[in-house]
């Protein structure tokens, strides 16, 4: 079993194996003389807790190790932590663990899915869908496949997000890139995020932006999003986010990660990962991505 943590300032996980995690917890007031670690599934049934007595350690934190796999079955998950709060007599922290999920994206690149055979292989959870893209000469256009795939997704019940391939060269750009994206999508329930997708492009004067302007427009696209009530994310690879972007200025974005060589080892701030490019599923023509998600809208 393996273990992610969706972070906070105040606590870390060290994956123990086994399904043992020891959880540290920081900057509890010094008034504290005890503390309770909390752990629980996706059960809310107290007889599945796992409370475990925290003790304090050198560094000044407290630590406890929780036995996961005593409510959560062997296989990929995420941390999330619920703070109960400083209250007198109890001062408990409660530790959510969620399964991830099995999701796939698509474009136009799959070709015609037949999206009942592919559900049916029972090989996926969820499909995040390429609703759009600016194009080499700089032209706002519609995935080709996308309202066909969000309108199986709709009628099939798979739950979906979506993802905008960015080509913005300003601020103003990466604006009309969200304008038109919220245009495309707001008819469709959507379980995921909008995730923009910043990488290498065709476009002229893409790949000579500096890191300041390309992440000012990817902050610009996010915010916009977000006022028309979407929750986002960015989707890139842990070496763009470590020398194309400012990572000190999107530290608190959700994060898609992308890496085909195991998980992040210096980013621990990530709800999903793609670790396939050549995935077969039943239905779907050509090869996908595959990954895992533990971050869906709430």
């Amino acid at each position: 079993c393996s273990f992610q943590l969706i972070p906070h300032n105040y606590m870390y996980a060290e994956d123990q194996g086994k399904g043992f995690v020891r959880v540290h917890v920081l900057g509890v007031p010094e008034e504290i003389t005890a503390l309770q670690i909390i752990g629980y599934g996706e059960s809310t049934d107290p007889e599945n807790y796992d409370v475990v007595d925290a003790e304090q350690a050198g560094d000044g934190s407290w630590m406890a190790t929780v036995d996961w796999l005593s409510f959560m079955d062997d296989g990929n998950c995420y941390l999330e932590e619920r703070p109960v709060g400083w209250e007198s007599g109890v001062n408990t922290i409660a530790i959510r663990v969620h399964p991830f999920k099995q999701v796939i994206d698509v474009s136009q690149y799959q070709g015609k899915i037949n999206w009942q055979t592919a559900k049916n292989s029972g090989r996926f959870e969820a499909a995040i869908l390429r609703c759009g893209l600016r194009s080499s000469k700089g032209k706002c256009t519609t995935d080709t496949m996308f309202y066909r795939n969000a309108n199986a997704c709709r009628d099939w019940d798979i739950p979906m997000g979506v993802y905008w391939f960015t080509s913005a060269l300003t601020v103003a750009e990466a604006e009309e890139e969200a304008d038109y994206c919220a245009s495309l999508i707001r008819s469709f329930p959507l379980s995921y995020l909008v995730f923009l997708d910043t990488e290498w492009g065709n476009r002229k004067g893409l790949n000579s932006l500096n890191k300041e302007t390309r992440t000012a427009c990817i902050q610009a696209f996010l915010n916009r999003m977000k006022s028309y009530g979407f929750e986002t994310g960015i989707y890139a690879s842990q070496e763009w986010i470590r020398n194309y972007l400012d990572y000190s200025a999107i530290a608190d974005e959700t994060i898609w990660y992308a890496s085909w060589n195991g998980r992040a080892k210096s980013f621990t701030d990530y709800a999903a990962w793609q670790y396939e490019t050549k995935a077969q599923i039943p239905g779907i023509p050509e090869f996908e991505d595959s990954f895992e998600a533990g971050h869906q809208c709430s």
